[in-house]
């Protein structure tokens, strides 16, 4: 498995708000971030997939900084299809070294959101536009140093607000990963809708869970529907995690 080297984590106590991740140049640096936001983007699962594992991994922060090659790996955390990037792999190892982590798949009967086309004629709402762009590409790219790349890359916003959802440029997996964290179960996409889509998304915030603005405002501004079900859903369970040595 490949590896990083001169890994260096520090726990951040500066109760800023926000998450960073960034690698160019074989450089790593993330800032402020859980154990639960690593492994989601190491393992590709989203946060309702992930089971056990200590309080505090979903509390504490932690900034990272490691050297290694990553080739053409999506960078993190955009969610990532299929097998795991380079990328993953070496944060994988990275978590198993410095946080003693142990994990394992197993699957278990959950309620999950499938994600699908509310109309008949297959067409999105206004909210949803298939694009040429892809993001993930060009992020690759542009951490390799192609400084024309980095000029097309204010396409591909990837923000979440109260309120608001902007995707730029990703494949529809992306957006059922950011909607899971929204409303606390997996989102499976079915909407059999391939390629790379924009995003833009804004509802009125309420009190119920997930609120029912915005539920509406995805059925309305993107042309799609989350529907209740249940089946069996693969999960990673969390078996071991240490608090890292600080240094």
């Amino acid at each position: 498995m490949p590896t990083f080297e001169d890994i260096m984590v520090a726990l951040n106590d500066s109760h800023e708000n926000g998450t960073f991740f960034n690698d160019i140049r074989g450089r790593l640096f993330v800032k402020n971030s859980t154990l639960r936001m690593l492994i989601r983007s190491s393992y590709g699962v989203q946060d309702s997939e992930i089971v056990g594992g200590p309080e505090w991994m979903n509390v504490d922060r932690f900034n990272i900084e490691a050297k290694g090659e990553v080739g053409n790996s999506p960078a993190l955390p955009v969610a990532h299809a299929g097998a795991p990037s380079r990328l993953q792999l070496m944060m994988q190892s990275l978590l198993a070294d410095h946080f003693k982590l142990v994990v394992h798949r197993e699957s278990q009967e959950a309620d999950v959101y499938a994600l699908t086309l509310l109309n008949g004629d297959g067409r999105p709402g206004p909210g949803l536009r298939h694009t040429d762009v892809d993001c993930v590409a060009l992020a690759a790219q542009a951490r390799q140093g192609n400084s024309r790349t980095r000029t097309q890359t204010g396409r591909c916003d990837l923000s979440r607000d109260v309120g608001s959802l902007a995707i730029g440029g990703r494949p529809l997996s992306q957006l059922a990963n950011t909607l899971s964290t929204m409303v606390g179960k997996t989102v499976v996409d079915q909407t059999g809708l391939t390629g790379t889509f924009d995003v833009h998304l804004a509802w009125t915030p309420d009190r119920t869970s997930p609120p029912a603005s915005f539920l509406k405002a995805v059925r309305e501004q993107l042309g799609l529907d989350l529907v209740s079900r249940r089946r069996p859903t693969e999960v990673l369970v969390v078996d071991r995690a240490d608090r890292p040595g600080i240094r």
